[in-house]
Formats: structure tokens, sequence, C-alpha cells
């Protein structure tokens, strides 16, 4: 075997999910890079055992690579030095975004000629780590003395960690990019205000007495602040005093409460009359002791963004709409047509035709009806009515439901212990949910077992609804979430877009991953009430 690419979704053994849980403490124990990735390399190697692992940074300016976190390599330190992205594996990895897995011979492959030190490695994998759609950085593990090759279920380990790892890199690059604005502001106020006051970004500083130091031209504009702003206002005084901002100061009295150094959110809000859309970050700088902190709150305006994006989207739809109407008038006319036609007229089957015709058009009738009513819900969806909750007590109250499925299909939970609360609607979760099992029990007509699973990580509650049921063709799995795709005969292709959209609205995001002849997983991703919060 020469390179195998990781596709599928692995079941994760407890000890996998301690070791997962570790990543997940490191990750949001401390936002020094060197740090948070040696307790990642150390958590990985209690379940994958190998010689060599490193994780290199990526530098898509110069197209380089360097190791940032190593074991193994203590006596390779030509391999720490800057390498030159043109060829070979890491180009590979890059170029493709997708894991690579080497076993056999290595010395004899094209891509690894040039480099002299591959001759002594039996087996290796290399996985990307990507955040925010851009490659960060590279996680790679080698076998030496190690017998065993790697195999696709390490690979495919591996490759569900490098997500939330990647996240980590992120957040950490610009914790520090953030960290060394505020050193250089105290040294260069004047320099720093200038920059500050000409960029797209709204950016507040309050201290540790919640005093607003600096607050930026960009910030007031984008809050839509009419009133005077002087260095002595307060986070109460700029936000608590104005109803329409109560959201924003709402996340900042949480985050600053609790042991978090970086969080962001997104928020639909109506400032005066006016509907904006607003991401907000927030960001802890402590003092040399670590009791203080000043908290940077940074502001991004994506209102006409989504303005776009929501108007595209509803053009789309409707050209949608359009071709899935017209699609049954044409069989309607023929049928309404043909019992006009004179030669019918004088048929003596003529009223079996008129009976075959008639129920033709009510079939296509019923169908345009249940295709408008589902796009009707689609459009006139309401506003999500948030609450803290147990996910757990709804999954619960969902599954209850089905109690008298068909006795083909059994249901199993996993649910984490202790899992955090999430603030979500709770009737428009059971809405997602429902669809979803709905949708697995139809998938399996010869009976399976359909697992529920719920974990925590990275600040997300995850659940995962898997079925062994006939899964989705590869060539489809894309679509699944576009609105008006379906496979069914009489389906709308608006169940799962409303199910995204509604985890959308939740801040998560929905993924779903499937083999065909073998089942399939969705995974909701929703965001965890933070420390300080839970009630």
């Amino acid at each position: 075997m020469d390179r195998i690419f990781m596709t599928e979704h692995k079941t994760i053994a407890p000890k996998e999910w301690l070791t997962l849980f570790e990543i997940s403490q490191a990750l949001s124990s401390t936002l020094v890079l060197e740090e948070l990735l040696k307790l990642v390399l150390q958590s990985v190697r209690t379940v994958v055992q190998a010689d060599r692992g490193s994780i290199m940074l990526f530098n898509r300016i110069e197209q380089t690579l360097y190791v940032k976190a190593s074991f193994g390599m203590e006596n390779k330190r030509e391999l720490i030095n800057d390498i030159k992205v043109e060829k070979g594996i890491a180009a590979k990895v890059i170029e493709l975004r997708k894991p690579f897995l080497l076993n056999g011979d290595l010395r004899d492959h094209p891509q690894l000629k040039t480099m002299e030190k591959w001759g002594e490695v039996k087996s290796a994998l290399s996985v990307p780590l990507i955040a925010k759609g851009e490659v960060v950085g590279i996680f790679n593990l080698s076998r030496i003395t190690i017998e065993d090759n790697f195999t696709e279920e390490d690979l495919s380990l591996i490759s569900f960690f490098s997500g939330p790892v990647a996240i980590a890199i992120n957040n950490a690059q610009l914790y520090n990019k953030i960290r060394n604005m505020a050193i250089i502001a105290e040294s260069e106020r004047d320099r720093l205000q200038a920059i500050l006051e000409n960029i797209s970004n709204g950016i507040i500083i309050c201290n540790n007495n919640k005093v607003i130091p600096l607050i930026n031209p960009m910030a007031v504009k984008i809050l839509r602040i009419d009133r005077p702003v002087t260095n002595t206002m307060t986070i109460d005084e700029l936000f608590n005093q104005q109803n329409d901002l109560k959201p924003i100061y709402n996340l900042l009295t949480d985050f600053n409460i609790s042991k978090e150094v970086f969080i962001e959110n997104e928020f639909n809000l109506n400032i005066k009359g006016e509907s904006v859309y607003i991401k907000a970050a927030c960001v802890k700088l402590f003092s040399e002791n670590k009791k203080e902190f000043s908290t940077i709150i940074i502001l991004e305006d994506h209102t006409r963004m989504i303005q776009t994006q929501k108007v595209a989207a509803w053009h789309g739809m409707a050209r949608h709409l359009a071709h899935e109407i017209r699609n049954p008038l044409t069989p309607i006319l023929w049928a309404a047509e043909s019992l006009l036609d004179a030669d019918i007229k004088n048929s003596p089957d003529f009223m079996k035709i008129v009976a075959e015709n008639s129920n033709s058009i009510v079939k296509e009738v019923k169908r345009l009806q249940n295709l408008l009513a589902k796009f009707s819900s689609f459009a006139k969806m309401p506003d999500v009515n948030l609450k803290t909750d147990r996910i757990e007590r709804v999954l619960q109250e969902t599954i209850d439901m089905y109690a008298k499925s068909p006795m083909n299909i059994k249901i199993k939970t996993k649910f984490q212990p202790d899992i955090p609360l999430v603030k979500i609607d709770a009737e428009m979760i059971k809405q997602v949910l429902i669809n979803i099992i709905k949708n697995a029990i139809e998938a399996m007509p010869m009976g399976g077992n359909l697992t529920i699973t719920t974990v925590s990580l990275d600040k997300m509650v995850l659940i995962e609804i898997s079925d062994t049921g006939i899964g989705i063709p590869a060539n489809i799995q894309d679509k699944v979430l576009e609105p008006y795709f379906t496979t069914k005969e009489s389906g709308t292709g608006l169940g799962l877009t409303i199910c995204s959209k509604i985890i959308s609205d939740h801040g998560g995001h929905m993924k779903i991953i499937s083999r065909e002849n073998e089942g399939t997983t969705v995974i909701i991703a929703l965001p965890a009430e933070m420390e300080g919060t839970k009630t």
C-alpha cells in the first residue's frame, strides 16, 4: 500500500475519548503555543505509538514549514530549519488538504527520493491542520523501530484531533498578535491610536475596573453610538444603558467572570430600528502577576455581507422553486389537454382515461402543495428563543417519541456525564432531531441500530447520530444540505436545509458523514455554556 486518503468516520474507543478529553483540556488551558502543542503531542502518544512526531506550522506567505513541537527528533536539528514547500509529501498534504498515509519501503517513493533520511522510516502519516479554511500546519508521525505499520484507524484518529488543534493554533496565533499589539500600545500609544483610527475593525479596551481607556472610531460607528464617548466611560455606561447592545454586554460580562481567555460570537441586533450583524471577539490580557487583566473587544460589521448573502440565497431558492413548480405543471397540462382531444372523447376507454388523468393531476397538485408548504415554513421560520438547557433532556424527550418504533430498529444512547449546559431553543432543536432520526429510520428498512452519542470538545457540545442504513452515495454527499436536493420520490429537499439553518442560528454547525451500504452519521455541534454561566 503506497498511500491512503482518509474519508471515513471512525468509532472512537473509551481510551481515545479520554485522550480527546485531555486534548480538549489542553486546548482550553493555555494560549502559549509551545505549551499547547507539547501537551497535544503528549496526549496523542498515549493512543498512537510512534518513534517520532512533530507539529509543523505553515507560513502561507513564504510557503515554508517549520517544526514548532516534536518528540524523537532531539538529534536531528537539521529538520527544525524552515522547509520550503515545493515537492514531497508536505506539498501534497498542503495542496490536497487531505491526510496522507505511507507504508512499505519509502526509499523508492518518487516524492521522497530527494530526502536522504526517509530510508530509515518504515511507516509515516501526515495530516493537514486546517482552521477557517486555511492550512495552518501539518501533524506528522513516523515509525522507525516499531515493526507495525500505521493503519487507517490511526490516520482517522489523528484526523479527528486535527480540527480542534488547528483552531487552537489559530486562536493562539491571534492571541499572540493581539498581545503584541497591547505591548506596543504601552510604549507607542500615539502610533497605535493612529492605527486603530484607520483600521476596519472596531476595537474597545477595558481595564479591570470596567473603564474604557480606548475605543476607536470604527467601534463607535459599528455600534451606532451617537453620543459623546470619553476615556473615562465604563462598560456599563457604553453597553448596559442601551438595550439594543445588551447581548454584547452579556457576552462580555460572562466572559470576564469565566476562566476563558478568548471567545467570539455573532449577533443579529436591532439597533435603533436597523438590523445589524456584528461579530464580537473578546481576549484577556493578563498583567505580569496574573491577578489583573484587561479585555480587548474586537468588532466586525457583517451587515452588508450578510444582506448580500441573503439576497443571493433567496435568488437561488427562487430559481429552484420555479424549476420545481414547472416540473409537475407539464404532466398536469398534458393530462388536461388529453381530455379535450376529440379522439379520446370518442374512445370506449374514455372514462378510464379520465380517471387515470385525474389521479395524475391530483398527485402532482398534492406534490405542489407539499412543496409550497415546506417553502412557506422555511421562509417564515421564527427567530430562535435561546434558554439555558441540558441537551440530554431534549434528546431523551425526542427518543421517547420513538418508543413504539419498529421492533427491528434498536436505539442506543451514549451520553457523556456532566456535559456542559447549552443555550438552545428546545423546540427547534427537537424539530432538527426528529427530522434526522426519521431519516435514519427510513434508511434502515430491514432494521438496524441507531446510536446517539454526546461529548463535549473545545467549547462545543457534539451530538452524533449514527445509523447502520443504506448510506449516501459519495457523489451526492456534498449536496444533501442544499435547498431542494432530494433522493426521495415525495421529498421536497428542504428538511435538512431547515435543520442546518436552525443549527446555524444557534451558533453551531452540522456535518454529515456517510458510506454507501454501511450507514450515515450526522454530527451537530452547539456552543457550550462558558464556565461561570451555568445555572
